[in-house]
């Protein structure tokens, strides 16, 4: 059993790489703590993520969003401002979110 699971594994990440080379690596946003998709006020934690990541690619002038995959999943400033995140109830950090977007 822990053969076939490592077999599968390995053979996932080869496909992975593949698409990379290829350029059409499409992560979903799983959230492996729910076990599914998890977006904006959902997920306390998701919510930290995302202003953290934001924060962080701003300190760096955005430069690698040129990778989708690295792009919040609302990346447009009004659904930033718009969305129920959990990062609202800190007046501080969300100020340094609604700053960036």
């Amino acid at each position: 059993m822990f053969e076939a699971s490592f077999d599968a594994s390995l053979q996932r990440y080869r496909n992975l790489l593949d698409q990379e080379a290829a350029s059409h690596l499409d992560l979903p946003n799983d959230n492996f703590d729910t076990g599914g998709v998890t977006g904006p006020g959902k997920y306390r934690l998701y919510d930290e993520t995302q202003a953290e990541l934001l924060d962080a690619l701003a300190k760096q002038n955005f430069k690698w969003c040129f990778r989708r995959s690295l792009r919040p999943n609302s990346w447009n400033s009004s659904d930033i401002r718009n969305a129920p995140y959990a990062t609202k109830r800190t007046p501080k950090e969300w100020a340094k979110v609604a700053g960036r977007a």
